[in-house]
């Protein structure tokens, strides 16, 4: 196997991966499919949506599948696009109306991949000029998803924030844990706490895995102990319930 088809391999693993994981502080991803995802960069009191210094990669390919133009205030939409026609990540910015003042750059290496009907035909199918999908293009192996999404987010927030994947605590599922301990909101924080494993580490990151654990562990410590409360009580001895105590032989 080729280091490029290696490189989109992992990628996809990862979007595979990130399929379902929420509560994320800065962002949300939505996995549509094998090859695409859009990422939805949220603003906050510390972080303001600015995208006044991206790029557009010129002469660039467009999204292979249809996607609807979004209009949005507080959040910025981008498509991440791992096509095999195109062999190669790609991140397009899909709000409306929110690309038309942006620059232009020439990449070579991009221009005459896939069919010409792929070819970007305005401002809105050009591709953003990120340095990670670039230097994809040189070492595959070496550069990740979550390289990717970083450069998004450090692109498009202002100041860019210190830890792209700070866990929100105050969404629902975390936030009832312990108070409402279930197993879905034990399944979605086993999710969350997963995927942080697959990011580069930092004492951030080690720092909310900790955490995490803490809340699953105390979230699943509960749920056993409400299950065994409402379990009827059993006056069978038996190591075996429900079964009948086997007959020991007699010497």
């Amino acid at each position: 196997m080729d280091e490029r088809r290696l490189g989109i391999d992992q990628i996809k693993c990862c979007l595979r991966k990130l399929a379902g994981v929420s509560g994320f502080k800065h962002f949300n991803i939505e996995i549509r499919g094998q090859e695409e995802a859009l990422l939805t960069v949220r603003q906050s009191d510390t972080n303001q949506i600015d995208i006044s210094t991206l790029t557009l990669v010129e002469k660039g390919n467009a999204p292979s599948k249809p996607v609807t133009e979004i209009v949005t205030s507080d959040v910025t939409v981008f498509e991440i696009g791992i096509y095999k026609s195109y062999n190669r990540p790609i991140v397009w910015c899909r709000d409306k109306g929110k690309t038309d003042n942006f620059d232009f750059v020439h990449v070579p290496r991009w221009s005459g991949v896939g069919d010409s009907h792929h070819y970007a035909r305005s401002h809105f199918d050009n591709p953003l000029y990120l340095q990670s999908c670039i230097d994809w293009d040189m070492n595959p192996s070496q550069i990740s998803l979550a390289d990717i999404i970083e450069e998004v987010l450090h692109s498009s927030l202002s100041p860019p924030p210190e830890n792209c994947w700070e866990v929100d605590y105050g969404i629902n599922f975390l936030a009832s844990v312990t108070s409402h301990p279930c197993l879905e909101n034990l399944a979605q924080t086993a999710a969350l706490m997963s995927f942080l494993h697959l990011v580069p580490s930092s004492e951030f990151i080690i720092r909310d895995v900790m955490h995490l654990h803490h809340l699953y562990s105390e979230g699943m410590r509960l749920l056993v102990a409400d299950v065994k409360k409402a379990r009827p009580a059993c006056t069978n001895t038996s190591p075996y319930p429900g079964q009948v105590q086997p007959q020991q032989k007699v010497a």
